[in-house]
């Protein structure tokens, strides 16, 4: 994964999302749990931040899955 300023600046995000401070989304340690186990939430993603994670996500785990556009 690139650790370079431009990958700061990709997967920034902050108030602009909900957050009361800026921060950034990481898909390095990903887990999965219950449903019932999340609380409340504490921001969302633009519609163009989903679908660079979607295509982050698709190709970190090397997915089958076609990309909608390539960027």
């Amino acid at each position: 994964m690139r650790r370079d300023a431009a990958a700061c600046r990709d997967n920034a995000v902050g108030p602009n999302n909900g957050l009361d401070h800026a921060s950034a989304a990481s898909i390095d340690n990903v887990v999965t749990i219950p449903a019932t186990l999340l609380g409340r939430t504490l921001g969302f993603l633009s519609g163009e931040q989903e679908a660079l994670l979607a295509r982050a996500i698709v190709l970190a785990y090397d997915l089958e899955v076609p990309l909608l556009n390539d960027h």
